[in-house]
């Protein structure tokens, strides 16, 4: 095995350019804008006129450095432009340069290559052969997308289905500190609505979805990039005819849109007939401004979540085709990026050289410890040998919501049987009378309610899951749920050991702690928020350096895509007087605090905190989406081809000089033998932000916190279980009641 292994390169879906950015000669401009600066953002008014001027001028790859200073990769012809009734202008140009090692400079850089980037992939899908064969728009985060205009031929779909699946590349430049481009590549399925689906038929022939769609697509683009997206808040008491106050003067919706060209020729008349929705666009203001749009525009957003909840049937036919192995995948990719180059740039896309000395093997020993003091190197080692700390509540009560079925109480029983086994026995389990709905459980409740019990909820079909959590979180009560409609083949012993870890859990359990954590930390918190757009608590999730639970906390309010600070502080305060708590008033030696996405918050509260208290922080990044695939390259003993599959756990790609890398925390092989080789493995991004501690021990510990989950035995998770709960929490955040949930026992893991 080891001989195999060492005959494997890890590998990155990257390609670099084949010259220097450091010190690139540009022209530096001052931006003047008739835009009133007081109402908004500086640098978004600075961004709004780079992307004018930049139309204004062929494209020159042209950004911003700041409020009010533009850079452009070469001397504008046209110094003044016009944008949506807003006149920019640049002035007072200086050649200069631009320098990698800076960090601002460096992301304008990284700004002036997606540019030019684009322009360059644009102009070599323009000289093909099939122009109509794919196109190309700027993506989110600053990438640009290439996107077949066939729809995928791996996943094929019936006629009467109302969207369609098409292979997107997405592309992702990246400047490092010594000035090496390299640009990220990553291949997925996109799903698109067929074109007469819009939000308007919708409304008309499928109102019952509008319930499940949250986000909505613009149908046509402007200056280039991708189709806007936004939050569906509801349909206005408003049609395509009704007039609102413009920069013009007062003018319809239709009018307004007719305009600006946003309307075809042959839709003329269906959109005067458009009903008007209420929609919310995202950015960082506390209180982002609510707009109205014509249906008629839109597209309904179809992503899984979204299916999931209006169309499971679509979904699962989906699914089944999606698989794809990362041999197919690179080979797909290959024929997407064929005679790319960054002309603007005068550079060419070539393979990473030196791709071997940023190669990193971060994998840390694997030890659990579970019952009877043994170690394993999974969470199954419960089934055989017992959990690591048995359930503080003692009684399991088991209740059904609606019409229990026959087998609903052989169901608990099963679950009971293995709780004791894990415990040592112990446990009492008690069969309640069912419960027609959540209202009349909350009676019952109100009557007489079992504060040392975790509840094990059998919901028959029809039973309305939601209020039933609502009713149980008002009462403070830990609950696991389990769903009585499943086909009979459903309930296997896998389903059971499952649906019991999450009792166990719930009921104050540790299944399996990590016996050897690396570096000094005795603390780590997983940060997240509850959302973007609205001010609702941020939250904290708290586990110790052997993956044992403290619990999570709930800061009060946020702003924007930040924490504010106040409410910061207060929640790394509550962290450590909950860890104080159950380590008789010691504190830990460090604390390791992971970001769900990116750190907006203040590292002025990090550094006072630490001043305050002598203790440590680290703040590490944990990003999970649009990340490049890692590999393992290898050659075919048989045929003598260069071959791919995926990484290893803890096989990692560092980005030199950024204290960050791509990081694989699971293997194929994990998946199993045949599902392994069939999917390809999604690494995530870690970027350290503050603190002492080695890119590699962050990293190790990462790969350590993925192996502990709670309510699944078989499969870990690919985050850390800080962030990996905190993301599953988000989404119950949005889903429940707040005020409810505050009343739940903070060490419950409600989320389960």
């Amino acid at each position: 095995m080891e001989d195999e292994m060492a005959s494997e390169q890890i590998g990155i879906c990257a390609l670099q350019l084949d010259r220097r950015l450091d010190d690139l000669p540009v022209v530096f401009y001052r931006l003047v804008s008739s835009c009133d600066a007081e109402d908004e953002n500086p640098v978004k008014i600075t961004r709004r006129g780079a992307a004018c001027l930049r139309r204004s001028n062929a494209n020159v790859p042209m950004t911003d450095l700041g409020a009010w200073k533009l850079v452009a990769l070469h001397p504008l012809q046209a110094a003044e432009g016009e944008w949506d009734g807003q006149h920019f202008s640049a002035e007072d140009p200086t050649q200069g340069a631009l320098h990698a090692a800076d960090p601002d400079e460096r992301e304008a850089l990284r700004r002036l290559l997606n540019v030019a980037l684009y322009e360059g992939v644009r102009a070599t899908l323009d000289a093909g052969t099939d122009r109509k064969s794919r196109q190309v728009v700027y993506g989110l985060g600053h990438s640009v997308e290439i996107i077949d205009s066939v729809p995928s031929e791996r996943v094929r779909l019936p006629r009467d289905a109302y969207l369609e699946v098409f292979k997107t590349v997405r592309l992702t430049p990246e400047v490092l500190p010594d000035g090496t481009g390299i640009v990220f590549f990553h291949i997925q399925h996109r799903l698109m609505p067929k074109d007469y689906v819009t939000l308007e038929w919708v409304i008309r022939h499928r109102p019952h979805w509008l319930g499940g769609i949250r986000r909505v697509r613009h149908r046509y683009r402007e200056n280039g990039r991708e189709e806007a997206t936004a939050e569906l808040l509801g349909i206005a008491e408003e049609n395509a005819l009704s007039t609102f106050s413009g920069p013009q003067g007062e003018i319809s919706y239709f009018e307004y849109h007719r305009l600006r060209g946003r309307i075809r020729e042959n839709e003329l008349e269906e959109v005067r007939r458009s009903t008007v929705v209420r929609l919310r666009y995202p950015g960082g203001n506390s209180k982002p401004k609510e707009w109205k749009h014509l249906a008629a525009l839109l597209r309904p957003l179809f992503d899984f979540e979204t299916l999931q909840e209006i169309d499971g049937e679509l979904l699962g036919s989906i699914a089944k085709r999606l698989p794809w192995s990362v041999d197919e995948r690179l080979r797909t990719i290959s024929e997407f990026l064929q005679g790319i180059e960054v002309p603007q740039f005068g550079a060419r896309l070539v393979p990473l050289a030196e791709m071997q000395a940023s190669v990193r093997r971060w994998c840390p020993d694997i030890r659990l410890r579970v019952g009877k003091s043994r170690l394993a190197t999974s969470e199954q080692a419960v089934l055989t040998h017992g959990a690591y700390r048995p359930m503080k509540k003692k009684r399991i009560v088991f209740v059904t919501i609606g019409t229990p079925s026959q087998r609903s109480e052989e169901h608990f029983s099963q679950v009971l049987e293995r709780c004791r086994h894990w415990c040592g026995g112990g446990i009492e389990g008690q069969v309640a009378p069912p419960a027609t709905d959540a209202q009349e459980l909350d009676l019952r409740l109100e009557r007489r309610c079992p504060k040392d019990a975790v509840l094990l909820v059998g919901l028959a079909a029809g039973a309305d899951k939601r209020s039933v959590r609502d009713v149980l979180f008002r009462h403070a009560l830990p609950v696991q749920f389990m769903r009585l409609d499943h086909p009979p083949k459903r309930y296997t012993s896998s389903y059971y050991n499952n649906l019991a870890a999450g009792v166990f859990s719930k009921g104050g359990g540790v299944l399996c702690a990590i016996e050897d954590m690396p570096g000094e930390a005795d603390l780590f918190l997983g940060l997240d928020l509850g959302g973007i757009h609205q001010r609702v608590p941020g939250f904290a999730f708290l586990f110790t350096r052997d993956g044992a639970q403290l619990g999570w906390q709930l800061a009060e309010a946020q702003s924007g895509e930040r924490i504010a600070d106040e409410s910061l502080r207060l929640l790394l305060e509550r962290s450590l007087e909950a860890y104080r708590k159950v380590h008789g008033g010691e504190g830990p030696r460090r604390i390791v605090l992971h970001r769900d996405g990116r750190w907006y918050e203040s590292f002025e509260v990090i550094g006072s905190f630490e001043q305050r208290h002598g203790i440590g922080i680290d703040v590490l990044e944990v990003i999970k989406s649009g990340v490049p695939v890692l590999y393992r390259r290898f050659r075919d003993q048989d045929t003598g081809r260069k071959r791919f599959c995926n990484p290893g756990v803890g096989d990692a790609f560092e980005l030199s000089g950024l204290d960050e890398a791509i990081l694989s925390t699971y293997s194929g092989a994990e998946l199993g033998k045949d599902w392994g080789g069939k999917v390809t493995v999604r690494p995530l991004r870690l970027r350290k932000r503050y603190g002492d501690t080695p890119l590699e021990i962050l990293a190790q510990q990462v790969v350590l916190l993925s192996r502990i989950h709670g309510a699944s035995l078989y499969r870990h998770p690919r985050l850390p279980v800080t962030t990996h709960h905190a993301d599953r929490f988000a989404s119950l955040r949005r889903e429940c009641n707040i005020d409810d949930l505050s009343r739940m026992d903070r060490l419950c893991p409600v989320y389960l």
